[in-house]
């Protein structure tokens, strides 16, 4: 009876821990944000306050972890700085201001409201995010989430915001040369440090609690924003802020992919669209962009590139969405002599590239990882090749993006509710969006260059061209709002199927959450490798989300022959190499036993589909065993000896 009554317990506590954490965390927000946005620097409308107030701790939040976690001073810590500068001036001035700001006040049913939306918002937005089931049977997820969920685990130990952190741990710096990377690292921050003050897992911290408290915010900020252009009630605006980060302007269809891939002749998987609230990297820059844009509609202008440069700081994926539509915007205005249109295109971009300075210049923080060769605009062909391609795809894009596209259209031509030069003004940055990520693609030749398209969609053309279709469908009568409706209803219908798609097609493990604590006991956070004859890079392993489970960086050891591979680079394929140099003749997997040690590893695992070779295993003693897994200890053998089975070598 008792074994049943402490079973319970544990089962609830288990269950409520997440939502109170999650409950914790925006309330910390709330009040730095409170004491980081006073009313003499934002009294205005109380949703975009909230926003500017959820954002500003979010950012704060993010810096101070990161100084805490790597215990010095980075580019993180700047933006925390500027914050607490900024709010003590502000606060001075009110002191010495002899009236006070008036702000709007939230109602009870507003409250109410706000919960109830929210929550049923959460828990559909956290099903493409489950990894377990209530039996604790573990679901096979992407390998890229992996890789987040490992470098959770992996930043504190290496203290260096770099994409090797998993590969080399506290080495990193050393031996990469390079210690921070200018990358989107603000959701793994904010996983950190919950994960440093709760029980939760690295997984839980990431996967069910910041991607929670991230997707709320979302939520309010694409309110806010839709609350700004079409000066909606609360309620309206906050289910509109769902329908903004979940509608998307084409259905996933392998047969239409198929088609694109007959027709083009260049490749099409940038024409997959992801909505914001699916996109765990996009989340954070997200947030940061829908709240700029709220502040430039509600005329803070100041504030809104205030949050922009913060933006541009966070993430080098911001500055490129602000550059392809920015841009544009101010070259469409010096063609319309608009001067308005051209000041707030070229504000735009010159904030942007402010922060990439801060970020490369002053703090020597790297640019990310180049798997290819840069800009590819050196000769006039190749320039002309990425405008005829370019232009091409904008076409195809624009087609496949009609649904949505009528809602920009219907901002460009001012027909919203008190719409005024800046709601059009959005509706024609979303366009030159669209138009300029395209050319943008076309004129690169990098590895993931697909995301200056998906993340202009995802936090840009999309929210937008959805806010546009609401704003169609209040300003028209009869057959225009039904059409207007409709299509804002398909366009959120195929958003839910988007997001719903990973968590239908979900594959089972072999191993459950039972069998990771029986080798996570042996483990006890210290790092493990493998062996496999496939795998992804060096530093982005495909067994990430299982070390991450195992609250363990999870390295393979040997070398794989991948200049097959879109992702390939010769320069980060041979770093391992250079700072291990194989010895003359060496064997691969004594070369690979050799790294293990100056890694530091002494546990090696062994799992169905990567097996360790016979000569490793002479090496190691199992130790344990579950669910298909299995760890091995390396034996402290100096000199492991040459065997026949293995007959490639490293170089």
């Amino acid at each position: 009876m008792l074994d049943t009554l402490f079973h319970l317990l544990h089962t609830l506590r288990d269950g409520l821990a997440a939502p109170m954490i999650i409950l914790a965390t925006l309330g910390v927000f709330i009040m730095l944000g409170w004491l980081l946005v006073p009313r003499t620097l934002l009294p205005g409308p109380k949703m975009l306050r909230l926003a500017v107030m959820l954002t500003s701790g979010m950012v704060f939040a993010q810096g101070f972890i990161a100084t805490v976690c790597f215990q010095r001073v980075s580019y993180f810590a700047w933006l925390s700085l500027c914050q607490l500068f900024l709010a003590a001036w502000f606060r001075s001035r009110r002191a010495l201001s002899e009236s006070v700001p008036v702000t709007e006040q939230w109602t009870r049913r507003e409250i109410a409201g706000l919960a109830f939306v929210s929550g049923l918002l959460l828990l559909f937005f956290h099903l493409p995010f489950r990894y377990t089931d209530g039996e604790g049977q573990i679901f096979r997820m992407h390998e890229d989430m992996g890789y987040f969920v490992d470098m959770v685990v992996a930043l504190p130990e290496s203290k260096a915001a770099n994409a090797w952190s998993i590969f080399m741990g506290n080495q990193t710096t050393e031996a990469i040369g390079v210690q921070d990377v200018w990358y989107h690292w603000g959701s793994l921050f904010l996983a950190v440090g919950i994960r440093s003050v709760t029980f939760l897992s690295a997984a839980q911290a990431l996967m069910v609690v910041t991607n929670s408290v991230l997707n709320f915010l979302l939520i309010i900020s694409a309110g806010a924003l839709a609350s700004s252009v079409l000066r909606l009630s609360t309620l309206r605006a906050l289910l509109m802020g769902g329908a903004m980060i979940t509608a998307v302007n084409v259905l996933r269809s392998a047969t239409l992919m198929d088609l694109l891939m007959h027709w083009l002749p260049f490749d099409n998987f940038h024409h997959l669209r992801v909505p914001v609230a699916l996109t765990l990297p996009y989340k954070f820059e997200g947030i940061l962009v829908f709240t700029s844009l709220a502040l430039w509609q509600s005329q803070r202008s100041a504030l809104a590139l205030g949050m922009i440069y913060v933006a541009a700081c966070s993430a080098p994926h911001t500055v490129a969405v602000v550059g392809v539509s920015a841009a544009p915007l101010a070259l469409l205005g010096l063609l319309r002599r608009d001067a308005s249109m051209f000041k707030t295109g070229a504000l735009a971009v010159t904030t942007a590239l402010a922060g990439w300075a801060t970020v490369h210049f002053i703090f020597q923080a790297s640019l990310p990882l180049n798997t290819g060769n840069g800009v590819s605009l050196i000769t006039v062909q190749k320039l002309f090749d990425a405008v005829k391609f370019g232009a091409l795809d904008s076409v195809v894009t624009l087609l496949l993006s009609a649904i949505l596209m009528v809602g920009v259209f219907s901002l460009i031509r001012g027909k919203a509710p008190k719409s005024t030069h800046q709601t059009k003004m959005l509706g024609w940055l979303s366009l030159c969006g669209l138009a300029g990520a395209c050319v943008a693609l076309h004129a690169m030749t990098l590895a993931d260059r697909f995301h200056v398209v998906l993340m202009t969609h995802a936090v840009l053309v999309m929210p937008v061209g959805a806010c546009g279709l609401l704003g169609m469908a209040l300003s028209s009568s009869k057959w225009p709002r039904l059409v207007a409706i409709s299509l804002l209803a398909a366009a959120v219908a195929m958003g839910c199927q988007t997001i719903l798609g990973p968590a239908l097609r979900r594959d089972p493990e072999p191993w459950n959450m039972a069998h990771i604590a029986t080798i996570r006991q042996h483990l006890a956070g210290q790092p493990v490798g493998y062996f496999s004859v496939q795998d992804r890079p060096w530093w982005i392993p495909k067994n990430a989300m299982l070390g991450g489970h195992l609250e363990s960086r999870i390295v393979r050891l040997n070398p794989i022959d991948q200049r097959a591979s879109i992702f390939f680079s010769a320069q980060a394929f041979n770093i391992p190499l250079v700072w291990l140099p194989p010895e003359p003749g060496e064997k691969a997997f004594t070369w690979s036993i050799r790294l293990a040690r100056k890694l530091g590893i002494r546990h090696l695992l062994e799992t169905p589909d990567d097996k360790l070779p016979k000569s490793v295993k002479a090496l190691c003693k199992p130790i344990a065993e579950a669910g298909g897994l299995v760890l091995y200890e390396l034996l402290p053998v100096s000199a492991p000896p040459v065997t026949p089975e293995i007959r490639d070598t490293v170089n």
